[in-house]
């Protein structure tokens, strides 16, 4: 899994001086920068979310992609904890982590723009 590594001072400032979006947008190029990171990170997370989707529920990813791609995410989260449960190869723990796994996930959904 990879992760998002903060974005240096130095890379910062140049991407805050960045003529074209003063050019071609309404909004400060720092602030634009800013929602393209967390653009992504949220995209990151939705991604794994699907990815979950389709191992908790043993499918091939077409297959899963087929099912969710017009679920909400919180519709998805729902049927993840519903086939997890159903499932007799799920115990106390896998359920209590994709719990807490929602939870986090909920969290970034909250604090997305």
């Amino acid at each position: 899994m990879s992760k998002i590594k903060p974005i240096s001072p130095t890379l910062f400032k140049a991407l805050a001086d960045d003529p074209w979006i003063k050019d071609h947008s309404p909004i400060d190029p720092a602030k634009i920068h800013a929602l393209g990171a967390i653009t992504m990170a949220w995209n990151f997370c939705e991604t794994n979310l699907f990815l979950l989707f389709a191992i908790v529920a043993k499918l091939k990813p077409k297959v899963a992609w087929i099912i969710v791609h017009d679920m909400g995410d919180i519709a998805v989260w729902e049927r993840i904890q519903g086939i997890a449960k159903s499932r007799n190869d799920y115990y106390g723990d896998e359920i209590t982590a994709l719990k807490h796994a929602d939870k986090i996930y909920d969290l970034c959904r909250r604090s997305r723009p």
